[in-house]
C-alpha cells in the first residue's frame, strides 16, 4: 500500500478512518490468526467514520474539508472494550462481532462522535455515498472481528474473544483518507479484487478542550 500518496483518478471510491497503532495490529493479527471464524482487513484494523463514497467535485476539495475539520478536534484517547454479536447490516442471516467502546462517559468516545459527525456534516454537499443503507446506519465506534458467521460460529467465537480479554485503548492524533481500487486477479477484466491502492493522512491539530474545575 503507498501510504500518505493518494490519487484522484483511478479509484473505486474513498472512506475515512481511524488506523490501530501497528503495535496493535500486530496483537490483532495474531489473535486472528489462532481463532477460526476471525478476519482482519488486510490493510490493517480500523474505525470507520465515513464510509464509501465517490467524490463528486474533486479531491482536492475532500482533503481541503478534512484539513479543515481535523483543525477544530485535539487528539484523544479512544477506548474499545466491548466485544457483541449482531446481525450483518448487509446479509442478515449471518452474524458479525464488532468490538465496540462499553462506557459512554468516557472522553474519547463523546470526541470521537463529535468527529464523526463533523465529519458527515463538512464532507455531505462533496459526496455520494456509495453503501447509503450503512450510512443511514447510526454511527457506533467500532473494530469489525469477523464480517459474517452462521449464529452457531459466531457464539463460538463470541466466547473465544471475551476470553482473549480483547480490548484497546489507544491514542488517536490522525485520521486516514482511504482509497480504493480495482486489480486484475487472472488477466480477465471480469475477475477482479478491490484493494487499498493509497492513503493520506490528516493529523488533528486542535486545541484541548479547557479542563471544567471541580467545585
Amino acid at each position: 500500500m503507498d501510504w500518505d500518496n493518494i490519487a484522484g483518478e483511478g479509484s473505486e471510491g474513498y472512506a475515512v478512518q481511524i488506523l490501530l497503532p501497528e503495535a496493535l495490529q500486530m496483537q490483532f493479527r495474531e489473535w486472528v490468526t489462532l481463532t477460526p471464524g476471525a478476519t482482519w482487513p488486510a490493510w490493517g484494523g480500523h474505525v470507520t467514520l465515513v464510509p464509501r463514497f465517490m467524490p463528486v467535485d474533486g479531491i482536492e476539495v475532500v482533503h481541503r474539508v478534512l484539513k479543515d475539520v481535523c483543525s477544530r478536534f485535539p487528539p484523544f484517547m479512544l477506548q474499545l472494550d466491548r466485544v457483541i454479536a449482531a446481525a450483518n447490516w448487509q446479509r442478515p442471516h449471518l452474524q458479525s462481532l464488532f468490538l465496540i467502546p462499553s462506557d459512554a462517559r468516557h472522553p474519547g468516545y463523546r470526541t470521537v462522535l463529535r468527529l464523526q459527525e463533523a465529519l458527515v456534516k463538512a464532507l455531505e454537499p462533496h459526496k455520494r455515498d456509495q453503501r447509503p443503507e450503512v450510512s443511514r446506519h447510526p454511527f457506533q465506534p467500532h473494530i469489525t472481528l469477523t464480517l459474517g458467521l452462521p449464529e452457531r460460529d459466531a457464539a463460538d467465537l463470541l466466547r473465544a474473544a471475551i476470553n482473549a480479554r480483547l480490548a484497546v485503548e489507544f491514542h488517536v492524533d490522525k485520521i486516514w483518507l482511504l482509497q480504493y481500487s480495482l486489480v486484475p486477479q487472472t488477466g480477465s477484466p471480469s475477475d477482479e479484487k478491490e484493494i487499498v491502492s493509497g492513503s493520506r493522512s490528516f493529523a488533528l491539530t486542535g486545541s484541548p478542550e479547557p479542563e471544567v474545575a471541580a467545585t
